[in-house]
């Protein structure tokens, strides 16, 4: 995870990335330091829930992955069809991505609290919406991630076994 982070420090704390930024309105230096403080109240568990360093979200990704691939290796030992096996897994994905966004997006978005701490400190809107969108986006990728791995793995075989079966693809 640690390196994951800081990879992700060296690629999107750049001159480019800022100029970026600068495009959509948002001021860089800013929303760095909103991205640092959000994350240091997440580690704290100082704000609600921030679920990007909240143990609870960990294990939820982790019993998520475990899920989501004994369905992917009970529909592959099954045989379904690439295409089943795709929209079961997609189906699996969007409800649990439905049940830590709403909470997530309710908080971060709606909650006035977090924006009355840096009162005296100025932020435009774009910037302070930048700040709290790349937060979901993070949780998105955690989720989304964790719990499609293995399953991403196991359709490629599904699919070569699916191929191999209808005569299109010769083992050899």
């Amino acid at each position: 995870m640690r390196i994951l982070r800081s990879l992700g420090k060296r690629v999107f704390r750049t001159k480019p990335f800022a100029a970026l930024l600068r495009r959509c309105g948002i001021n860089p230096r800013q929303y760095w330091l909103l991205i640092d403080l959000f994350d240091t109240l997440s580690e704290r568990q100082e704000v609600a829930r921030m679920g990007s360093h909240d143990y609870s979200m960990r294990y939820f990704v982790l019993i998520m992955f475990v899920v989501s691939a004994a369905v992917s290796l009970a529909l592959a030992a099954d045989g379904v069809s690439p295409g089943i096996f795709c929209f079961a897994l997609i189906g699996l994905t969007l409800f649990q991505l439905s049940v830590v966004l709403l909470p997530e997006v309710a908080e971060n978005l709606v909650n006035p609290v977090e924006g009355l701490v840096l009162a005296h400190q100025p932020v435009n809107g774009a910037t302070w919406s930048g700040a709290k969108l790349t937060h979901l986006v993070k949780l998105v990728v955690y989720v989304v991630a964790g719990m499609n791995i293995l399953p991403a793995g196991v359709g490629v075989f599904l699919e070569l076994e699916w191929l191999r079966n209808s005569g299109q693809v010769e083992v050899r």
